[in-house]
């Protein structure tokens, strides 16, 4: 029993043996035919492309290099060029007007010899897939016309973008660079020129931001240039002119000036003209004060108005302008006062300053003040009514001062020991000849025009006074 057994068991053995073998040699078969169908594509694939191959967007899986050049010509009839802006839908243009045509096929063949026959099998799992730049292109002109069509373009919509520059930081007080920003609007001359260098990717679409479609920036923050003239501008923001204009005062400083600084095309600091003018032009319209009316407290507590064509303080534009430019480009700092072709008493008491002769033509009064201190009033006569020599009122100036001369006339020689004129041929003087001063004297037989004075009130005033000094007349039915 346990031989027969034995018997039977070997018998399955060799049975089992048996079949393994034939398994073995099918599955060797198999390989072998694999292997020589491996090789015979790989002895094809001498003068084919893999499997899955692409050349600019273009199939020419198994193709020899004749066929995938035909196949690349006529992809030129089926050629898609892509516009994609996050904004809007994607659009598409217009391949005919564009011109885009094949430029050179020449890289087909070295295509080719770079895919090695016997690593074909690899491009079952990463396919080759190849851009040949300068493979099509395109006519500018036309891609132009073409790109101008499309709807995203005619929008017109988008930040243009802005250069950097050079700007003033208010809180740091110098001058620093702006960086350059790029915005989201459409050039089709930028767009054009983007698509010149990826018209070769047949079927793809090109990402507008990410192809630099937008319009650019042309200066950009490092440009040497803008740190060039940054620091030469923070060169000049020490200078600093303190206006002193009586009891008021301001400075102009770079707060105000850095704006008209600029640099020019040889590279020297200078000032705009038309800034600086504009600026002395504000200070006349502000502080001028030449023929203006002026509201005048009299003697009396009353207030009298008036005019003087020739009176008031004018600055000379073209002077101040120019002493301006030196001293913001020497880096002065100094206090000063305008430059002025007319000048008046004072900033202060509508220009008159506090030292004054003050008459009242009404009143037949004067009044003597320096330094804001009355030193003396005395009556007085003034022109003759009845004869037509009315003394006119007016803001003047004593404009010299003479002892012991004649004043002559047409009618008169009259020798006087204090004489200061004011106002062309009238004058403050002394008046010998009379006894009564005052009243009404002066209607019926006053002066030629002049300010008639008691002989010791004319010598008090001559020596308190100077040539320049105020002279206040006024009518007070006439203010």
């Amino acid at each position: 029993m346990a031989e027969e057994a034995s018997q039977e068991t070997a018998a399955q053995l060799n049975k089992k043996a048996g079949f393994g073998k034939r398994l073995g040699r099918f599955f060797g078969i198999i390989l072998i035919v694999l292997a020589l169908a491996y090789v015979a594509a790989a002895f094809y694939m001498t003068e084919h492309f893999f499997p899955f191959t692409k050349i600019n967007g273009v199939d020419v899986s198994l193709m020899n290099v004749d066929r995938a050049k035909s196949a690349l010509e006529s992809s030129i009839r089926n050629y898609k060029l892509g516009i994609e802006d996050p904004r809007y839908d994607t659009e598409y243009v217009d391949v005919s007007a564009a011109g885009i045509e094949v430029k050179s096929l020449e890289a087909v063949d070295s295509l080719r010899e770079a895919q090695k026959p016997c690593l074909w099998g690899m491009s079952l799992y990463s396919p080759e897939e190849y851009t040949v730049e300068d493979m099509f292109e395109a006519d500018r002109d036309g891609l132009f016309e073409a790109v101008s069509e499309l709807s995203s373009v005619k929008a017109g919509r988008g930040n243009r973008p802005i250069n950097a520059y050079v700007y003033y930081d208010m809180d740091k007080g110098q001058f620093e660079i702006k960086a350059e920003r790029y915005g989201e609007y459409i050039d089709p001359e930028v767009l054009t020129d983007a698509l010149l260098t990826t018209a070769a990717r047949h079927g793809e679409v090109h990402n507008i931001p990410e192809m630099g479609g937008y319009a650019q920036p042309k200066v950009l923050k490092t440009d040497e240039k803008l740190s060039s003239d940054r620091d030469a501008l923070n060169g000049y923001l020490d200078a600093e002119i303190t206006y002193d204009l009586g009891s008021k005062s301001f400075t102009l400083d770079k707060g105000m000036y850095h704006d008209w600084l600029y640099v020019r095309d040889d590279g020297v600091v200078d000032l705009s003209e038309m800034k600086l003018r504009n600026y002395v032009e504000s200070m006349a319209a502000k502080y001028d004060t030449y023929g203006d009316e002026r509201n005048i407290t009299t003697s009396y507590g009353t207030t009298v108005t008036l005019k003087s064509k020739n009176y008031g303080w004018k600055i000379d534009q073209l002077s101040e302008m120019e002493r301006v430019s030196n001293d913001i480009l020497d880096h002065h700092v100094v206090t000063r006062d305008f430059e002025y072709e007319q000048v008046a008493a004072s900033h202060d008491n509508v220009d008159l300053g506090n030292s004054y002769v003050e008459i009242n033509l009404t009143r037949q009064h004067l009044f003597l003040y320096k330094d804001g201190v009355r030193l003396l009033d005395t009556d007085v006569v003034t022109g003759n009514l009845r004869t037509g020599c009315k003394t006119p009122g007016g803001i003047y100036k004593i404009n010299f001062m003479n002892r012991d001369r004649y004043l002559t006339g047409d009618t008169y020689r009259t020798f006087v020991h204090y004489w200061m004129p004011f106002n062309k041929g009238i004058g403050l003087h002394d008046a010998t000849w009379r006894s009564q001063f005052g009243g009404e004297i002066y209607k019926t037989s006053g002066s030629h025009g002049c300010v008639n004075m008691p002989l010791e009130m004319a010598q008090a005033v001559y020596e308190a006074v100077e040539p320049g000094y105020m002279v206040i007349c006024y009518w007070e039915d006439e203010s």
